[in-house]
């Protein structure tokens, strides 16, 4: 390909012409990239069936009161039959998810406390400990009485607890409640597969379980 240019001044002197030429190379075939598959999802009782869990990627809509069908859909971190959330990570990176916490048995929403447990690897440590920030929502209404819920997860929690009866929080009766994790890789992190559990307690004690795998 070429094309000429030439440059006029004010005075109408013209310059020489340019000639400008561009080769473009031959079409290349991208090899096939699939897709992989998502995990099944769903969720997984907790504390005695208290309260139920599932976990959600970073980018998923939030919604306080969603119907149950479209929350069944699998995505690629949580691994419902496995009760394993799986992450995967470059050094420097952080990772976000989401905690999905709905209503069990109980009466009312249990006060439930984070508790992450150390990794594990069989030589190396990972100095990386998670942060949890209670997600609260602010309702506005669109025009035709549509309703629109903004999700707001930027104060960390107290001292690792979820308390859905704070003042601040304007819909405790929620039918979901959401916990946003966040986790830094730090830079000397060595390559390898590293374990670790979750615990999620109440105030009479009693904890539950799941499993990351990074």
């Amino acid at each position: 390909y070429m094309f000429f240019v030439r440059a006029v001044d004010e005075s109408g002197q013209e310059s020489p012409i340019a000639e400008c030429h561009h080769e473009t190379s031959e079409a290349t075939m991208l090899p096939e990239m699939h897709s992989p598959a998502p995990f099944t999802g769903g969720q997984v009782a907790l504390l005695g069936g208290a309260i139920r869990l599932q976990v959600l990627e970073d980018l998923q809509r939030l919604l306080p009161f969603a119907s149950g069908e479209k929350e069944k859909t699998g995505n690629l971190i949580w691994d419902r039959n496995a009760r394993t959330l799986r992450l995967r990570a470059a050094r420097e990176e952080t990772l976000g998810f989401v905690f999905q916490l709905s209503r069990g048995t109980a009466e009312t929403f249990p006060l439930t406390r984070f508790i992450p447990e150390p990794w594990s690897h069989p030589k190396n440590a990972l100095n990386a400990v998670p942060s949890f920030y209670r997600v609260w929502f602010s309702r506005t209404e669109r025009p035709g009485g549509h309703v629109n819920w903004a999700a707001d997860a930027l104060l960390p929690l107290t001292n690792g607890v979820l308390d859905v009866r704070q003042p601040d929080n304007r819909i405790p009766n929620a039918v979901h409640h959401y916990v946003f994790g966040e986790l830094h890789i730090p830079d000397s992190a060595a390559p390898g597969k590293y374990v670790a559990r979750w615990l999620f307690a109440d105030t009479a004690g009693a904890t539950d379980a799941v499993n990351v795998v990074l």
